[in-house]
């Protein structure tokens, strides 16, 4: 059963929706106060508990047929590329369905390739990235409790100097001795990348893409 374009959105191309319309029509059959559920995402109702099992194997049945035949309808049989094909550098490029609406990759973007990058290496520069940035977390949570302890140290009198209410320091009941965890340096400390070798790639081009890695 083929359903008629009209009726769905491409947010991208692994991202089809329903009109409101047809959410509407769906979720009146099932209830009498809709609240604006329309307005929301077909996924997000299929899961939503506010949508009742009825409306929602409803569907999940016609949002399964709409996205097989999305797919086949315009993205592959009435693409106008194939799925594979040659490119090479400084070649102009444009998108020709939604990628990443957040990071404006969109219909139309158009871009020149400047260079190709192998996965492996790309995933190795992402992983890098995130340990980088867990362990600055690390650091700025060691400065707060330095702080913390400094703030301490100040308020806490010196041996024979009474505190500024006048009355004596209560007697502090010795620390107990508990079992040591690991901390959360220690434990991100832990974690091995295996190393990638980009002796053979164009040195600006591993700057390039380490630094739009950097920016996200």
């Amino acid at each position: 059963q083929k359903l008629p374009g009209k009726i769905v959105n491409f947010v991208s191309k692994d991202d089809v929706d329903f009109i409101p319309q047809v959410k509407s029509r769906i979720l009146g059959k099932y209830m009498d106060e809709k609240e604006n559920l329309e307005a929301l995402h077909t996924l997000t109702l299929i899961d939503s508990d506010k949508v009742p099992k009825e409306a929602r194997r409803e569907l999940q049945r016609d949002y399964k047929l709409l996205t097989e035949y999305a797919q086949e309808t315009f993205f592959d049989r009435g693409c106008r590329v194939s799925n594979f094909y040659e490119m090479k550098e400084n070649a102009q490029v444009m998108l020709l369905w939604n990628l990443d609406l957040p990071g404006k990759l969109a219909n139309g973007s158009r871009g020149v390739i400047k260079g190709f990058f192998p996965a492996e290496g790309y995933c190795y520069l992402i992983q890098e990235e995130l340990m980088r940035r867990e362990k600055m977390k690390d650091v700025g949570m060691g400065d707060e409790t330095e702080k913390q302890a400094d703030k301490t140290s100040d308020d806490t009198p010196e041996a024979g100097e009474k505190p500024s209410s006048g009355k004596e320091p209560e007697p502090r009941a010795a620390p107990s001795k508990v079992k040591e965890e690991p901390t959360r340096e220690t434990t991100s400390g832990d974690k091995k990348i295996k190393s990638y070798d980009f002796s053979h790639l164009d040195p600006e081009l591993v700057k390039r893409v380490k630094e739009s890695i950097e920016h996200q």
